[in-house]
């Protein structure tokens, strides 16, 4: 067999090869010293290259998404605290557990801007309500409801039971004046407080009143 004539033209690429594709630039054939050619996929070098070529979290490390980004690729209550904003998460620029405390009002929260040191303790439940004809609510917190019982007589609803009756109170009303004498406030006679209630009475001088207040604390 003759050996055949070289072309006589060079590729105008120059890296063109026998190959369907070019080579690229600075191909050399140093570059298959450890290609297994030839070689079946089952033999050790084979596998060892099949292994090798897998997607795993440390080729891609910081390049895209890891597992160890996402920590376990899934949210946990380690994650999120038991499932609540913990003081962590939304550190020092807004409101934190410190700041709040536990997500709880107490007297040593409301601290500081008394003179002294003793503490302060905020009220429970405040009621401003009109007693005569169809009582009305002024304002209020914590209070569903006045019961009208009778001239002079009327039961304060919590909205939220206080922990038991063992609380304080303070009562008002305004001033009233009949043929009998001046009129004031008082808790209602042999009727203790309940944790849900408290029932309020205009003795003495029995009439609606007009301004009427009370306020609890525990």
């Amino acid at each position: 067999m003759s050996d055949l004539p070289a072309p006589a033209l060079r590729p105008a690429n120059p890296r063109f090869s026998s190959g369907p594709c070019a080579k690229v630039p600075g191909f050399s054939l140093d570059m298959l010293a450890d290609a297994p050619l030839g070689r079946s996929h089952r033999a050790a070098v084979g596998t060892a290259k099949l292994a090798d070529g897998a997607v795993t979290t440390i080729k891609i490390a910081d390049l895209n998404v890891t597992t160890g980004k996402l920590a376990d690729s899934a949210v946990t209550t380690t994650k999120i605290a038991n499932g609540n904003v913990t003081e962590a998460k939304i550190a020092t620029g807004a409101v934190t557990v410190d700041k709040i405390g536990a997500a709880a009002v107490t007297a040593a929260k409301l601290d500081g801007a008394q003179s002294g040191t003793a503490p302060i303790y905020a009220a429970r439940a405040w009621v401003n309500f009109n007693g005569t004809g169809t009582v009305a609510i002024r304002a209020s917190g914590n209070v569903s409801s006045i019961t009208d019982n009778g001239t002079g007589d009327y039961t304060v609803n919590f909205a939220t039971p206080m922990a038991d009756a063992n609380y304080g109170f303070t009562l008002s009303s305004n001033s009233q004046v009949n043929s009998s004498g001046y009129s004031y406030t008082s808790i209602y006679p042999n009727t203790a407080p309940t944790a849900s209630s408290l029932r309020v009475s205009v003795p003495g001088v029995v009439i609606d009143t007009t301004y009427n207040s009370v306020q609890i604390f525990r």
